[in-house]
């Protein structure tokens, strides 16, 4: 279990991110999603049979984050992304760290400066520690896996659906979550459609 000593599975404290996290996956399999008191995600009767029929949907990764038994956490967190500051370690060692309070419209200009064909972050997943140490990518200050996700861009269902089913999904099966890696992109790209679509 996680540093605050709930259970495995994908959370979302408040309302508002709860109703985001529910339209994160295909339309037709929102109304399986509910939540317990602390927040978690839990399942209605039939969700089993919907993400074993439906394999490659987000619903299906909700399914299998939502009920792993491998220990892992991942939080939800819904910002504005031009007021919220989010924490974040950029580097940590023994000798020095890096960290950063920014929200995600900073972290999107700076990444734009420096990655020409960035078009902005309105979303982020931020593992729980430093996963690749001779390449540091950041992480989160809490010692929780994080996904943030800009509430007020219009898209939103889509970007938190791309953090979520894209990075956090390849994180969560221990493969390389970072853009760059083409499968993951693929992934990503599918994931945004795949909650923004309507049937």
């Amino acid at each position: 279990a996680g540093g605050n000593g709930t259970e495995s599975g994908v959370y979302a404290k408040t309302k508002t991110a709860q109703n985001d996290l529910r339209k994160s996956v295909e339309d037709d399999f929102e109304k399986y999603i509910d939540y317990d008191e602390d927040g978690k995600v839990i399942f209605k009767e039939g969700a089993d049979e919907i993400a074993n029929n439906n394999k490659n949907s987000n619903f299906a990764k909700l399914y299998a984050m939502s009920n792993n038994k491998k220990g892992y956490q991942l939080f939800v967190y819904d910002v504005d992304g031009s007021q919220d500051k989010i924490g974040l370690y950029l580097y940590r060692s023994e000798r020095n760290s890096l960290s950063q309070q920014a929200t995600l419209k900073q972290i999107s200009e700076e990444l734009k400066n420096n990655f020409v064909d960035n078009n902005g972050v309105f979303g982020m997943f931020l593992p729980n520690e430093q996963r690749y140490i001779s390449d540091p990518s950041p992480f989160s200050m809490s010692g929780e896996n994080e996904v943030y996700f800009d509430k007020t861009n219009t898209n939103y269902s889509g970007w938190l659906a791309h953090e979520i089913y894209g990075h956090a999904w390849f994180d969560f099966n221990g493969l390389d979550y970072r853009h760059g890696n083409s499968k993951l992109d693929i992934e990503c790209n599918k994931s945004f459609k795949n909650a923004t679509k309507k049937h």
